[in-house]
């Protein structure tokens, strides 16, 4: 659409296609309003620009004490309950790893060895479960550290959540493996019956 439409060539009086346009003094006669540099521009911000104004806590939030967060007193019985409850869920699962380890033995060997992976890792995330605990009643014990007894807690269920996933992997490895060595065993009794 040459002439008299907008196709490539734009309207009529601009220059033509290619890419070319006006070059940096604009088109003849000045740019249209509304085009060109923003007004100030190169210049320093204004008003209203820069860092936002410093966090002013929220009220029922709690305030800052010494530069840290600390937590309400219905935060910090939300926080001593989930405390008491990982304690209780860390011991558990000790005492049944610690079942499962010395019962292993019941499923023979092979039993034993698909179930020694889960076993250590229920005794390790126990352990970690009870760490953590620890460290979340530190944040409802104290006052000014609440923010970093929260993080070391945090990284401890991190860990555990890990080694749960590690344990669970190598456990369905082993499985495989063993059933797979159980498997050429008696592929090759069979074999050597007939």
């Amino acid at each position: 659409m040459q002439g008299g439409g907008y196709g490539y060539g734009g309207p009529p009086g601009m220059p033509p296609g290619g890419g070319g346009g006006w070059g940096p003094q604009g088109p003849p006669g000045g740019a249209p309003p509304g085009y060109g540099a923003p007004p100030g521009y190169g210049a320093p911000p204004q008003a209203g620009y820069g860092a936002p104004p410093a966090a002013v806590p929220m009220p029922g939030f709690g305030a800052p004490a010494g530069g840290q967060y600390e937590f309400t007193a219905s935060e910090n019985e939300v926080i001593d309950k989930l405390a008491g409850r990982l304690t209780v869920a860390g011991i558990m699962q000790i005492v049944f790893g610690a079942l499962q380890l010395l019962g292993g033995w019941s499923f023979g060997l092979p039993g034993y060895f698909v179930g020694l992976p889960g076993s250590l890792a229920l005794i390790v995330i126990g352990a970690l479960f009870v760490s953590s605990a620890g460290s979340f009643r530190s944040v409802t014990q104290t006052r000014g550290y609440d923010i970093q007894h929260l993080m070391g807690a945090l990284g401890k269920l991190h860990t555990a959540a890990t080694v749960q996933i590690v344990a669970y992997i190598v456990a369905v490895l082993l499985g495989i493996l063993i059933g797979l060595i159980m498997f050429l065993f008696f592929a090759a009794l069979l074999a050597g019956l007939r």
